[in-house]
């Protein structure tokens, strides 16, 4: 009964329970030993504890993968918190934009942008970052009103590069988090969103219905911040 139990709320409910660890804990603790890395009698802290004892087996399990679960879970930041919210955000794209008015290669693709341009970007990078909707419900934007700003504009390689180094230039200047995994996971967004950019920029037609759900931006492979252990 423990093992059933067991086995339907973890495994169902906590995906990084390992397969069968569950069931090799509690048939270790009660007397059926796996021969594998999770014969739990071997372990010292299981030393004061009968086998054989189902009552107690079923209290150590119980034990063991609660502290398992509360060591496990990490309270991962989004990007947007990590980068520090929409102030943040705000402040870099005025910084950035102040930049492109000033580029000689940037300057004609958006001296005819709007005096609230600026926030919206913010705002659009804010919500694929994981923060509050600030662009589709604040603004009234959507992905599809975003990628219409680059239809038809014509924009080559060059001027894509020269906006991605800008604006890393101006993430620099503001010293925002500039921990690997952050970094990483920026150049990434920017990269994969600049590309498409150029490509919808050879477009006559829109490719998105007005109401195509936002790109949502994480951490990736890494998982997380670089928090360096104390």
């Amino acid at each position: 009964m423990v093992i059933n139990f067991l086995q339907k709320y973890f495994l169902n409910s906590v995906n990084f329970c390992k397969p069968n660890y569950v069931l090799n804990v509690v048939k270790t603790l009660a007397g059926t030993p796996e021969n594998n890395d999770t014969d739990l009698r071997n372990r010292p802290e299981a030393t004061s504890y009968n086998p054989r004892n189902i009552f107690t087996a079923r209290l150590y399990a119980t034990k063991h993968f609660l502290l398992l679960i509360l060591s496990s879970m990490k309270n991962t930041p989004t990007l947007y918190d990590w980068v520090g919210g929409n102030e943040t955000l705000e402040n870099l794209t005025k910084v950035f934009y102040e930049k492109v008015l000033h580029d000689d290669l940037l300057e004609p693709v958006f001296k005819n942008m709007s005096a609230v341009h600026t926030k919206h970007v913010a705002h659009f990078i804010a919500e694929v970052f994981g923060g509050p909707p600030l662009y589709t419900q604040g603004d009234d934007g959507s992905h599809g009103k975003m990628v219409a700003h680059h239809v038809g504009k014509l924009l080559s390689e060059e001027q894509r590069k020269r906006w991605i180094a800008l604006l890393l230039q101006s993430v620099d200047e503001l010293q925002l988090a500039d921990d690997p995994e952050f970094r990483s996971a920026l150049v990434a967004y920017l990269e994969w969103g600049s590309r498409i950019a150029v490509i919808n920029s050879k477009l006559t037609d829109n490719p998105l219905q007005q109401d195509a759900p936002m790109p949502k931006w994480g951490w990736g492979v890494p998982g997380g911040p670089y928090i360096p252990e104390e």
